[in-house]
């Protein structure tokens, strides 16, 4: 009996070992493919919005209302290249929210990646808002005059980032450096100045009601 017990206790330690092996090889090889992608991500991304950031601007027949706001929403897209991607990696081979960086520095890089991150997310989303309204303006009224010109895109895409700006300054705020057990987070906190579950309910009401009033 003592026998028999002995070999189903081993015989269930080497499938838990098994399965654990397993389990590891699984995340391991999700965490390459993931690595792999956001490399090309990256890569793609950056020489992407960069040609078409020095098309517009070398060419000038290509300086039209529509590939102003194009080239805007390339720019907007360089900070998600530049700052989100590496720290989706960072994330990947270590530790979600990790900051690798410590000091006045790592301070200021969080605060000034996720600030740029934020801003290029709703300067997109205004260009894109933008050329809709266009769009709709060259269909329904083809015979109207145009709204929206390149002169006035020199206007209209300094404010978009202006506004993107404003809206996204409690970030410079909220934004901080937590240590945990001997590691560096970089995480969001309201804290102390303001209620955390007010303030972000307050925030999210704000920025829900701007992006209503572009639409």
């Amino acid at each position: 009996m003592t026998l028999i017990l002995n070999s189903s206790s081993d015989s269930n330690s080497t499938v838990l070992a098994n399965v654990s092996c397993r389990s590891v090889a699984e995340d391991t090889s999700v965490r390459a493919v993931k690595i792999l992608v956001y490399i090309i991500v990256l890569i793609v991304s950056l020489i992407g919005n960069c040609v078409i950031i020095t098309t517009v601007e070398r060419n000038k027949q290509m300086r039209t209302t529509i590939n102003f706001l194009v080239a805007n929403m390339a720019a907007s897209d360089l900070p998600i290249s530049i700052f989100a991607v590496p720290i989706k990696l960072c994330e990947t081979v270590v530790d979600p929210r990790r900051w690798l960086l410590d000091g006045i520095v790592g301070l200021i890089s969080c605060k000034i990646s996720y600030f740029l991150q934020g801003i290029s997310t709703a300067v997109s989303i205004q260009s894109l808002v933008v050329i809709v309204i266009d769009r709709y303006r060259e269909i329904v009224c083809p015979f109207r005059p145009a709204i929206i010109t390149p002169k006035s895109c020199k206007i209209i895409i300094p404010l978009a980032w202006f506004s993107s700006m404003g809206l996204h300054a409690i970030y410079v705020y909220t934004i901080r450096l937590f240590s945990e057990n001997g590691k560096t987070y970089c995480k969001i906190n309201w804290g102390p100045a303001f209620d955390p579950h007010k303030a972000k309910e307050r925030y999210v009401t704000i920025l829900l009601s701007y992006c209503l009033s572009l639409s």
